[in-house]
Formats: C-alpha cells, structure tokens, sequence
C-alpha cells in the first residue's frame, strides 16, 4: 500500500493510494516515525480503497494501538461501499471516527475551531447548552397560568 503523508500543525494527514488495504504493514510501517509525535489528530483518507480484508482491518487496529489513543483522534475520510460496511461489521467506530465526504469534515473541524478561538467553554458548558437547547425545542403543555396540572383521574370499580 503506498501512502501519501502530510503534517500540518499537530494534524497527520495519510492519502491511501492503492484500492486494495489487505494488511501488509506498510501503513503502519510508514507511520512510525509519526507515533512518538504531540499529534491531536490522524486523518486517513479512503478515496482510493474500495477493498479492505480482516488483515487491513487488523493494520487499522494496530495504527489505532502505535498513536497514543488519549491525546491522538483516528478519524477516517471519504470511507465507501464495501469498505464502510466492513468498518461498521467490525465496529470501528470505537476506535476511529468514521467520515463518507472529508470536505465536510474538513467544513465542520473548521468552523468548530473558529468557535472554540472566539468562546472557549468547558465540557460542562457545552452540556448545559445543549439541553437548553433540547428543553427550548420541546412543546410547551397548554394550561391556563391560573390552574396547576391536574394528575389523571382514578377509575373507580364498583
């Protein structure tokens, strides 16, 4: 499998450029001089593959494995066909964050960081304003400002 690589910032972005991902290390292989860096972020672009075997699957994995998972995302891009389903089967979203149009990704990371610069929140504000959010979209119960919610009448047996 021949691989295009670029840094930018502390983002790696790996091009597959082969159509066949059947496991022969070589991502891995080329990846390594890579492992020991500060990176946020690991993007690897599937444009090209449209066939993948358990063993690609295990190089995945082991790509997962070499970076270390609490500081470096896994994200995989531009994911089709055969492939996507066999990463769904597999269930590699746990490891990895699975993307069918990387321009969109690409849109989405951009306006999420021009966010972060102008407001940084913590998590916990980013929770509260999401179930604002929720709570505001719901409907509101129609009763009159006077009368208190009535609970549902009790059916009597006679």
């Amino acid at each position: 499998m021949r691989v295009d690589i670029e840094q930018n910032n502390r983002t790696l972005y790996v091009r597959l450029l082969d159509p066949r991902l059947e496991g022969e290390h070589e991502v891995v292989d080329a990846l390594k001089a890579y492992t020991s860096m500060d990176l946020e972020r690991v993007e690897l672009d599937f444009a090209s593959v449209e066939y993948m075997n358990s063993r690609g699957i295990t190089e995945l994995v082991s790509i997962y494995r070499s970076f270390n998972a609490d500081k470096t995302r896994l994200h995989f891009l531009n994911v089709r066909g055969r492939v996507r389903h066999i990463m769904e089967l597999d269930e590699l979203h746990h490891i990895a964050e699975i993307h069918g149009n990387a321009a969109q990704f690409k849109e989405q990371q951009s306006s999420l960081s021009a966010d972060n610069q102008r407001q940084p929140q913590s998590k916990l504000q980013l929770v509260v304003n999401l179930l604002q959010t929720q709570l505001s979209a719901r409907p509101a119960r129609n009763l009159p400002r006077n009368r208190k919610a009535q609970p549902p009448a009790r059916l009597h047996r006679s």
